[in-house]
């Protein structure tokens, strides 16, 4: 009995010694619960939750809180009367809707039109002509054409006395030098195209034949290749200032040509006369051997004009040398001077 105490004595000695390091534990060892505890934690929460919705929709749900196919389960429906309820406040709400819209109208009154903004008046357009051709005393005669600025103010010539043809001939004449350079053809017909309309302008527009050889010449023609080019001139003036109301015209009434102005200070002058017959006459002999004369006019102080027959432009001395040993190859006299 005594053994039987002294051991338990012993073994309750241990024990606290144990307690006391923290190494004894009294109390029975419980396994974790903690998924277990969760997942109650969880019902009940559930419970609650779905408790409080079923107070305020009035409705009945299973006891599981967990959602089915993506939706909580109602094991009931609405209770009875819910239904007649709803059904009551819409008609309700229909009628209020139709009291307020009024008579002969489903909805609420549209805002009213904007007023039409004034428009400005739209210019009267004339009446079309009607297709049946009118007779020809009716048929408005052909308009002329249209006219163009005055040409630059000429200095008026002192003749000598008498006017003999050696006289003219040694009258030196004031340089009229520049011209509107038109553009360039390979054809004759395109060229004397170009020169009717520009006839039919009231400009005095001429022919100047060239011989381009050589990629320089073309860079000087303004040509794209070798041979001969027939050049469109307009006019002869004192300086590039009294050319340009004339280069203004041009690109205002016939815009799709690209004129510029030119110097070309030689020529060759075949005739001077102060008949306009005698000059037309050797003009239209130049042009039957194949030639493109043109004529320049000087105001004199008797009152009358005198005309110069010129043929070609050049912008050097030997090119309008070289055109006049052709030319006297051709039987034809013509003499190299300035424009």
């Amino acid at each position: 009995m005594i053994a039987r105490d002294s051991g338990a004595v012993e073994e309750g000695a241990c024990r606290l010694t144990q307690r006391r390091a923290g190494l004894y534990n009294p109390l029975p060892q419980k396994r974790p619960r903690a998924a277990a505890l969760r997942s109650r934690n969880d019902s009940l929460a559930g419970r609650r939750t779905l408790k409080r919705y079923q107070r305020k929709f009035d409705t009945t749900l299973t006891a599981c809180p967990r959602p089915r196919n993506g939706r909580f389960a109602i094991s009931k429906p609405l209770r009875a009367g819910t239904g007649i309820r709803l059904a009551t406040l819409l008609a309700a709400f229909l009628l209020f809707l139709g009291s307020s819209a009024g008579p002969g109208q489903s909805g609420p009154e549209p805002p009213p039109p904007k007023p039409p903004e004034p428009q400005a008046e739209a210019p009267s357009v004339p009446a079309l002509p009607s297709e049946t051709p009118a007779s020809p005393s009716e048929q408005p005669a052909e308009s002329p054409p249209l006219a163009r600025p005055e040409d630059e103010q000429i200095p008026v010539l002192s003749l000598p006395d008498p006017p003999t043809a050696d006289a003219l001939g040694r009258l030196a004449l004031p340089p009229r030098p520049y011209s509107i350079y038109v553009g360039s053809a390979r054809e004759l017909t395109d060229a004397e195209a170009t020169l009717r309309e520009f006839r039919a302008r009231g400009l005095p527009a001429y022919l100047s034949p060239v011989n381009v050889r050589g990629p320089v010449a073309q860079s000087l023609y303004g040509v794209s290749q070798d041979g001969l080019w027939y050049r469109i001139l307009v006019g002869s003036y004192t300086s590039p200032e009294s050319a340009r109301k004339i280069l203004k015209f041009i690109m205002e009434k016939l815009s799709t040509y690209q004129p510029e102005i030119l110097k070309f200070p030689y020529a060759l002058e075949c005739a001077r006369a102060l008949d306009p017959s005698r000059a037309e006459e050797t003009a239209s002999a130049l042009a039957a051997r194949g030639l493109f004369p043109y004529v320049q006019t000087w105001r004199v102080e008797s009152g009358g004009t005198l005309h110069r027959v010129l043929v070609g432009c050049h912008f050097s001395r030997a090119a309008a040398a070289t055109l006049q040993r052709e030319l006297e190859a051709k039987g034809l006299s013509c003499r190299c001077a300035e424009r």
